[in-house]
């Protein structure tokens, strides 16, 4: 349980965005006093795919800001006795990244470097990007 946020390097001066209701996809470009970062969004059968590319001397920078998983049934009602919480979220390092991981570029073998957990390119949501 968390949220993405897209932190670019300098301050946002200016934000052109466009929303295909048909396509379901969020595009646009995001202008900085340091560049620009160009972009599209969409989710698709639950699976969120972003493509960024930076342009100037700005960078891709996703931040992953973890929440608490909280139970719908424990917000509505007092959880049944013996409820267990789930447990709080961890962090770890893969030493997978390489440069250029950040703008989740489809990958150009089959292992895919995707933020996604697959294995093959072939089957990656984000290649047709």
């Amino acid at each position: 349980m968390g949220h993405l946020t897209l932190d670019p390097v300098g301050t946002i001066t200016g934000v052109d965005w466009r929303l295909s209701l048909w396509n379901a996809e969020l595009t646009g470009t995001i202008t900085t006093n340091k560049g620009t970062l160009a972009f599209s969004a969409l989710i698709h059968d639950g699976i969120f795919a972003a493509r960024v590319k930076p342009e100037g001397e700005e960078e891709v920078r996703w931040t992953f800001h973890p929440e608490e998983a909280v139970s719908p049934r424990k917000i509505s009602e007092a959880p049944p006795s013996g409820y267990v919480a789930t447990p709080p979220w961890t962090t770890r390092t893969t030493g997978d990244e390489e440069p250029g991981d950040a703008g989740f570029a489809p990958a150009r073998s089959r292992a895919c470097r995707c933020p996604l957990a697959h294995e093959h390119a072939h089957a990656c949501p984000l290649a047709h990007i």
